[in-house]
């Protein structure tokens, strides 16, 4: 039998993020008697789960500029609070809004950082390593055998030591 590919831990993380959208949106808008609470801060709720959320989609999708994932998860914030005007037991509050704007762009903040970090580290995982160095064009996939186009790239002069 064949091995399968685990699937990379930044597809993991934009999946994971994508799950928590619909999540958010259920919590925000069930009546007041369905809640379940931690017992701490309302506004504290608020800033993890977006900070969660904003962090693993800041992962899961590092093409994506953070001002647009910020700026959507902002207003997907505020849609959320404006509609809790229309559940019954709920309010809608701009403390709440700003605790789920600022849980965004902190966790946005930290993902980019640890992802930028990852990166000039060269550590694997979230991104994909370049082959790098003089033996780089070595290293890189065979080209198919379809023509002129399909010649080996000539291997890089050798490291001069000094």
């Amino acid at each position: 039998m064949g091995r399968t590919a685990l699937p990379e831990p930044r597809r993991i993380a934009g999946m994971a993020g994508l799950a928590c959208l619909p999540v958010l949106v259920w919590l925000s808008w069930i009546p007041k008697d369905w809640e379940l609470r931690t017992g701490t801060v309302g506004q504290l709720e608020h800033l993890v789960a977006y900070a969660g959320t904003a962090g693993l989609l800041g992962l899961g999708f590092p093409r994506l500029p953070a001002w647009r994932l910020g700026l959507a998860l902002t207003l997907l914030a505020g849609i959320l609070e404006v509609g809790q005007i229309w559940v019954p037991g709920r309010t809608a509050q701009a403390i709440d809004f700003a605790a789920s704007a600022g849980g965004a762009l902190l966790g946005l903040a930290v993902a980019r950082t640890v992802a930028g970090r990852r990166i000039a580290a060269g550590v694997e995982g979230l991104t994909p390593a370049l082959p790098s160095g003089p033996n780089a064009a070595l290293r890189q996939p065979a080209p198919s055998a379809a023509g002129p186009a399909a010649r080996p790239a000539a291997p890089a002069p050798p490291a001069r030591a000094r």
